[in-house]
């Protein structure tokens, strides 16, 4: 599988346009669902850095939507989608930062040794 890694530069939206650009090839030309194409594109592009805080200047955003409408939709689903797991969900990813997720591949990987910590 390749891998694409592209700095988050807020004066570059390249960034950005690759992750919509992927998201509509898979959804649009490979008939995939949201999450299967979601799920791949977080695994070719490095997409921890994008959040819905990203800033693109509204004629960006105005010139996107006229250029490229189905990438502007894309663009907002993402947008609420990330609103969804920031905003509404914050537990999961404070539960994820003090080493939940290493707790739990713990007890995958050595469940002897989860017990003897958790006593």
């Amino acid at each position: 599988m390749a891998s694409i890694h592209l700095h988050d530069d807020k004066r570059d939206f390249m960034f950005l346009l690759t992750i919509l650009e992927l998201m509509r090839l898979l959804i649009d030309q490979e008939h995939l669902s949201w999450n299967d194409a979601w799920s791949i594109t977080t695994k070719v592009v490095n997409i921890k850095q994008y959040n819905s805080r990203f800033t693109m200047p509204s004629s960006y955003i105005k010139l996107l939507t006229l250029v490229l409408p189905r990438n502007a939709e894309i663009m907002n689903e993402i947008n609420v989608s990330y609103y969804w797991e920031e905003n509404i969900l914050p537990l999961k990813q404070q539960l994820f930062h003090i080493g939940i997720s290493h707790y739990r591949w713990l007890l995958k990987i050595n469940p002897d040794l989860s017990d003897v910590i958790a006593k």
